[in-house]
């Protein structure tokens, strides 16, 4: 079978260097741009060439008012590399299958349910009209323009905190929060919201007669802090809501568990 063969004048291949190139350009056009080379097709080598290596990929470059540049590589792993935007109504599987259906406009739809093995990268999650159902924020806050419905119970973790003095309680990271007292710490509050409601479970290490310095301002129901449990090893467990930038209403939810 006829063919032809682009072959480099080296003696030696290294990593980067052109083996071969099919290049374009206008024959007798005036002007700069006019007779650059506008398209070209490389075979480039991406290691250096020995008796057991010979690893290549193909770069494919275009013009755009100017000199032709990479817009797309395809490696020797067989994988594809594009500089702009991947244009297609569908993507197949190798058997043929349609495994993603893009239509006009954007949307997307899968055949089946989608499983996905690393993180979805987006603003906003819309409905089939347009209107946005959760919006993202940087840094990863959601907003629900309307009250959101569960079919299944929402399960918050139970955070376990190191004892400290302070001993600070993050309410970013969890609403339920539970502390072995090795001391009489003061206890703080961080990233609360107004309308938060969290729970604190404090346990008395193995000596027992712990106290502690509440977080300020704390409206506690009947009118006064409560006692703390002095027994070792014996927990107290205490419910909050915010009211406002530090200010909380105190209930007591069990003692002497």
């Amino acid at each position: 079978m006829d063919s032809i063969i682009l072959q480099t004048g080296d003696n030696t291949v290294t990593d980067g260097d052109v083996i071969g190139r099919l290049g374009f350009a206008a024959s007798s056009e005036t002007g700069t741009n006019a007779r650059l080379v506008v398209a070209k097709i490389e075979a480039v080598a991406e290691e250096a060439f020995d008796a057991s290596n010979n690893a290549t990929e193909m770069v494919f470059s275009l013009a755009a008012d100017g000199a032709a540049a990479s817009k797309m590589t395809l490696t020797s792993a067989g994988n594809l590399n594009i500089g702009g935007e991947l244009q297609t109504t569908n993507i197949g599987y190798t058997d043929g299958d349609n495994a993603i259906v893009i239509a006009d406009g954007g949307g997307c739809t899968f055949p089946q349910d989608a499983t996905f093995s690393g993180s979805i990268q987006v603003a906003t999650v819309d409905f089939t009209d347009g209107d946005n159902a959760i919006t993202i924020a940087d840094g990863g806050g959601v907003t629900l323009p309307q009250a959101a419905t569960f079919s299944k119970a929402v399960k918050t973790p139970l955070k376990s905190n190191t004892y400290a003095d302070p001993t600070t309680f993050n309410l970013d990271e969890a609403n339920t929060h539970t502390v072995t007292l090795g001391g009489n710490p003061t206890l703080a509050i961080s990233n609360e919201d107004a309308g938060q409601k969290f729970i604190i479970n404090l346990v008395q290490d193995g000596t027992g007669s712990r106290t502690v310095t509440w977080f300020s301002t704390i409206k506690w129901a009947g009118g006064s802090a409560p006692t703390l449990t002095t027994t070792a090893n014996k927990a107290d467990s205490f419910g909050f809501l915010c009211t406002g930038t530090d200010a909380y209403y105190g209930f007591v939810i069990g003692q002497n568990i």
